[in-house]
């Protein structure tokens, strides 16, 4: 079996050769058993596609509030993640990503909305750009939520390659 980077590379995924996350991500999800995939914002759909084939047996959804090309075996929907309306439509699911709009309000409604609908684990990424607004609080709130919802906080990690940019992630599991 090909390594989650090495399918990340395979698919151009930002996540393997910009971001770097799938390293942290391979070691975190050899401890789960993910059936299902929601990522939030599909775009061209590199990240769909390596989600597809890194677990081959899940059931794959991507989200995205502008119209996406299908991708084979996996379910495209045209909905905005951050309402109401668009959680009533799923089920459960094993494992989220969200990488949307990186904008700290969208970040706390969409994990408001689908962290009943989470069975294990929630990442939400790219929130340097809310902290380098000076947008601390969007991390307080994660933690603040994670206390008080028996929520573990994994990661938070940030970056740093120059003074001009940076990058975090939080990973939140179920208890």
């Amino acid at each position: 079996m090909s390594t989650l980077m090495e399918i990340g590379l395979k698919h151009h995924t930002d996540k393997a050769f910009y971001h770097k996350y799938l390293m942290m991500y391979q070691k975190l999800l050899s401890w789960e058993d993910i059936q299902s995939v929601l990522e939030i914002w599909v775009r061209e759909g590199a990240s769909i596609r390596m989600w597809r084939d890194y677990f081959p047996e899940a059931r794959i959804i991507g989200v995205d509030i502008a119209q996406c090309n299908p991708i084979e075996w996996c379910e495209i929907i045209q909905a905005d993640a951050t309402t109401k309306e668009f959680v009533d439509t799923i089920d459960e699911v094993d494992f989220v990503i969200d990488d949307w709009s990186h904008q700290s309000d969208d970040q706390i409604n969409a994990f408001k909305l689908l962290r009943p609908k989470t069975k294990k684990l929630y990442i939400i990424e790219d929130v340097y750009q809310e902290m380098q607004r000076g947008n601390m609080w969007v991390i307080d709130f994660f933690r603040w939520f994670a206390k008080d919802k028996q929520l573990e906080i994994i990661e938070f990690t940030r970056y740093h390659w120059d003074d001009s940019f940076s990058m975090s992630i939080v990973l939140l599991r179920k208890e």
